[in-house]
């Protein structure tokens, strides 16, 4: 019998709108009641926000407008956001940060993004990933001391976990060993695609470690000035041209055992007990520049709607290009929805986990962000396709649609891409506890005058898809009684991911907008009928498939990827009639 999965995201006796979802239950009360951003911090992050707008706009020339000329991130701006005290958002005021909640750094991040989403790349992975993130979790001792030191001298920092053997494997090749005075450890290995390789003064490094339970991965806190340690040449993207990544060759890096965090859950370092407040950190690097993205692509189709006829006749008076911008507003909104929970929620005395939703954003706001762009490029159609400085040339206003299209599909990949996220979502789901509970929930009668007679309707069918969900995955629990085989069902358990991903995002988008009407904040019905509408459509496909791939009923591919990969079929297919090479000889 499948074992239920230990979690180190679950934290028992507290709240998840995730784990709810999952056990067929929509935590409707749970949800509208999450806290305000306090009028104090939002100010403040206002202000700050306005600030780091004035310091980008100073270094990086002349306008907001991003292009790929403007946004290479040099000293020149690191400095400029080190002078004006802008490296450290969320680190408390006593050691020299900004003190900001989550809400407010992230509204900071995302008006960096809408100048330079290279920069905003930068300061969202020291923001999130680096060492203060790990200071709410940490006990006073001589770990603490030293970050809150480097930290209050003004370091900027990064994360080193990818490898070339991939970011997806558990355990890291890279070595950590005892070194042979016992003071600390010697790390050797290479990283990939770290992100301010080149730039930062302290890294966070992943390690394999030898332990008397197995292989442990243990975060090793190393200064860039550290013997040993050596950053490569730039590594440059298809996108987000100027974040400054680099690989990474460790050859026997000293470090003090003072500046090691250890835990014994091989994939604890992922969101463990000792690094919880990890849940927000990819929201940092993800979502400032999904949402610039929007609010950029909402802009330019803006004004190229409103300029542009076609024989005489307005294009905003078409069907099709009325559907496109309704349905990127409607995206924006839910996607300002996921953010504000993913950043409120368990705050002001909000008892609740959002972890979970924390690591869903990231694919609900880069895919979202992705089909904005998409839409997008359709309406602008060739003048989308031309680059800026190709329209500045003749003489139309230069909006950079091909640069965020770029910068779009590098998101969806950035932090791991969309298939894996969701797989690992599904396998929650589906090796959990509530997989096998006893009887099936039933939906509850969720019912609010604050919400229109549509998104009424919405919300019941929600609960209802909460209920299937929940009755789909025990049918396939109880089809796979080894969890081994059926962690192997890596398309099944994407397919449970994505389903669970849009009814988090359909359930606070719902949410925001009951409570956007009881707050006097606005009546954005529409847009949330809009955006459930579209969810629904692709909820029933999905659940579809679900059903047919629990029964076998769809064909997976594998024949044909092993006759191809081992074997000589297809190959004139692939190469061409009569052009194809000799057949490789196959291998076992």
């Amino acid at each position: 019998m499948t074992e239920p999965l230990h979690n180190p995201m679950s934290v028992p006796g507290t709240p998840s709108l995730f784990e709810e979802l999952a056990a067929g239950r929509l935590p409707w009360n749970l949800i509208t009641a999450v806290p305000a951003h306090e009028p104090e911090d939002l100010a403040r992050g206002a202000l700050v926000a306005r600030e780091a707008a004035d310091v980008l706009d100073g270094a990086l020339g002349d306008g907001p407008a991003p292009s790929d000329a403007r946004e290479a991130l040099t000293e020149r701006v690191l400095g400029a956001l080190r002078t004006n005290g802008l490296l450290h958002l969320t680190v408390d005021k006593a050691l020299g940060g900004r003190g900001l909640s989550a809400a407010a750094t992230l509204r900071t991040l995302e008006a960096v993004a809408l100048r330079s989403p290279a920069a905003a790349m930068s300061l969202g992975s020291h923001t999130g990933l680096g060492p203060a993130t790990y200071l709410p979790a940490l006990a006073d001792g001589p770990l603490r001391e030293a970050l809150s030191r480097r930290l209050a001298a003004g370091c900027f920092t990064g994360a080193a976990d990818s490898e070339p053997s991939g970011a997806a494997n558990v355990v890291r090749e890279t070595r950590a060993t005892p070194s042979g005075d016992g003071s600390g450890y010697l790390l050797n290995g290479r990283k990939l695609f770290i992100g301010n390789a080149r730039t930062a003064d302290l890294l966070t490094v992943t390690a394999r470690v030898e332990t008397g339970n197995g292989p442990r991965n243990w975060l090793f806190f190393v200064d860039t000035r550290t013997d040993g340690l050596r950053a490569g040449p730039p590594q440059t993207f298809m996108g987000l041209h100027g974040a400054p990544l680099a690989p990474l060759e460790l050859r026997d890096v000293a470090v003090p055992g003072c500046l090691v965090l250890d835990e014994e859950d091989p994939a604890a370092w992922r969101g463990g007990r000792q690094v919880f407040p990890l849940g927000a950190g990819r929201l940092h690097i993800i979502a400032p520049s999904s949402l610039a993205i929007v609010r950029q692509c909402l802009t330019s189709t803006k004004e190229f709607v409103l300029r542009r006829t076609v024989d005489g006749r307005p294009l905003r008076s078409y069907d099709e290009v009325r559907r496109a911008l309704a349905a990127n507003l409607a995206d924006l909104y839910a996607m300002e929805s996921v953010a504000q929970w993913a950043t409120l929620a368990g705050t002001a005395g909000h008892r609740v986990n959002p972890i979970f939703e924390q690591y869903a954003a990231k694919n609900i706001l880069s895919l979202r962000a992705w089909a904005t762009v998409e839409r997008s490029m359709s309406l602008l159609a060739g003048e989308g396709y031309e680059t800026a400085a190709s329209k500045r040339n003749r003489g139309v206003p230069a909006h950079p649609l091909e640069q965020l299209h770029r910068d779009a599909r590098g998101l969806r990949v950035a932090g791991g891409v969309e298939s894996l996220l969701r797989a690992r979502l599904g396998a929650m789901a589906l090796l959990a506890p509530s997989a096998r509970a006893g009887s099936p929930y039933r939906p509850g009668t969720h019912r609010t005058p604050d919400l229109s007679p549509r998104n009424q309707g919405h919300l019941k069918a929600l609960a209802a898809q909460c209920v299937e969900l929940h009755q789909r995955c025990r049918s396939v629990v109880a089809l796979h009684r080894d969890p081994a085989a059926l962690l192997t069902k890596g398309h099944l358990l994407g397919l449970v991911g994505a389903l669970l991903e849009e009814l988090i995002a359909m359930a606070l988008t719902l949410a925001r907008a009951s409570r956007d009407v009881r707050s006097g904040e606005g009546d954005h019905q529409e847009l949330a009928d809009l955006y459930c509408t579209a969810a629904r459509h692709r909820q029933g496909d999905r659940m579809r498939r679900l059903v047919r791939l629990a029964i076998g009923d769809e064909p997976d591919g594998r024949a044909v990827s092993e006759e191809w990969l081992l074997g000589s079929r297809f190959e004139a297919l692939v190469h061409g009639t009569g052009t194809a090479p000799a057949a490789p000889a196959a291998r076992t």
